[in-house]
Parts: C-alpha cells; structure tokens; sequence
C-alpha cells in the first residue's frame, strides 16, 4: 500500500483529511503534521510515497518542505494545498516537481482525485522500472549466448580438424551427435525464446 504524509497547521484541515478513507483508495496515511518540521521526521520515519501539505506553516513551509523531503525520498510525489492568496508560491512549487496543488477550502472529491493521480504516476513508474529489469536480464541472457556460440563455433572448428582432445564438459555429454556442444546451445536458445514472454533467468553456464 502506498504511504502518504499530510502537513496543515489547521486542525480543521487536518482532521477533514484524515477523515477520508484512504484504505478504499489503496493509500496508507501514514502520519498527519502540524507543521513543516514535524513532517520532515515523519518523512524521515516512514519513507511515504505522497506528501500532501499546506504552503503556510510556523517553522518550517511547504516549499521548504518539499525541498527537504525530496532529499529523504527523490521520487516523492508532492501536493500542495494553498489559498488564493498563495497562487504564486504553488508555481514555485511546480518547478520544485510537485505534481499537483488544491485550493483551499478543498472538496474531499477534488482531494481524493489528486491523491489518485499521483498514486497511479507511481504504480507507473514502479511498473517502467520492473520492464526496465526485464529487458536488462534479457540483454545479458542474450550476451551469454552470443558468447557461448562463439566458443560453440571454436570448439566445432576443433573438432572437425580432430584437435579436441578431451571429453567437453557440456550438459550434453551423453550426446552422439558431431557436435554436442553446439546441440546443447541451440537447446538453450530455444528454451530461451519460449520463456521470452516471462522474466529471463540465465540458465547457461560454461567453464570459460
């Protein structure tokens, strides 16, 4: 479940937000501040995907915020809540990556869309990061097998001059083929481009 930590020096705000069921939503409020300083340790301690907070807060504001918690988690989605009056400092805030603001006095509605836009950036960014994985572990199984069909071509080219002396310590030892070795990788690459549709896990292994 995605974490989130809300800052409003109004208790009135606070409550109201808290009041929400992010559970339904698949959010975790993971912790609600009085102010700037406050969330920080809050981000600190909790690592929270979302940081919804006020721009006008004692000690610490919400641009100062934002810029302090994006040292804790670089990828943290902000929102801003702010007043008319406070216009101008939501554009600071946009420069700061913050995804979102909602003027106040906000409709529960309106929050609720916000909080689930930056929740599906999110999902999205973890799922480009997991294909991401994937194509990284197809490459380096696809290197593998360039590789091994390099050494497959030396070891046929041995063989057909009658210079391969010993036995090839191959998975294909029993094979009475002219050319175990090469049987074996074509084996493998096959086995390879049937799991292609799921993650790749190299499972070639040669004694170079």
């Amino acid at each position: 479940m995605i974490r989130m930590v809300i800052a409003d020096d109004e208790l009135l705000i606070r409550q109201g937000l808290q009041s929400i069921s992010w559970s339904d939503y698949g959010i975790e409020l993971a912790g609600a501040a009085a102010n700037g300083i406050e969330a920080l340790e809050m981000v600190r301690s909790v690592m929270p995907s979302i940081l919804l907070t006020d721009i006008r807060m004692p000690g610490m504001d919400g641009l100062k915020l934002i810029r302090a918690a994006r040292e804790i988690v670089p990828d943290i989605k902000s929102i801003l809540l702010t007043g008319y009056q406070d216009f101008s400092y939501a554009q600071t805030a946009i420069h700061l990556r913050a995804i979102d603001y909602i003027l106040k006095p906000s409709d529960p509605k309106e929050t609720i869309e916000v909080v689930l836009k930056a929740k599906k950036q999110i999902e999205k960014e973890e799922q480009e990061k997991l294909e991401k994985e994937k194509v990284l572990r197809q490459i380096n199984c696809m290197q593998d097998i360039v590789r091994n069909a390099v050494m497959v071509r030396k070891l046929d080219a041995a063989q057909d001059d009658g210079r391969c002396g010993g036995e090839t310590e191959t998975d294909a030892d029993t094979d009475c083929s002219p050319y175990p070795v090469r049987n074996a990788v074509i084996r493998q690459v096959l086995d390879y481009i049937s799991k292609r549709s799921t993650p790749i896990f190299c499972t070639i292994h040669w004694n170079r």
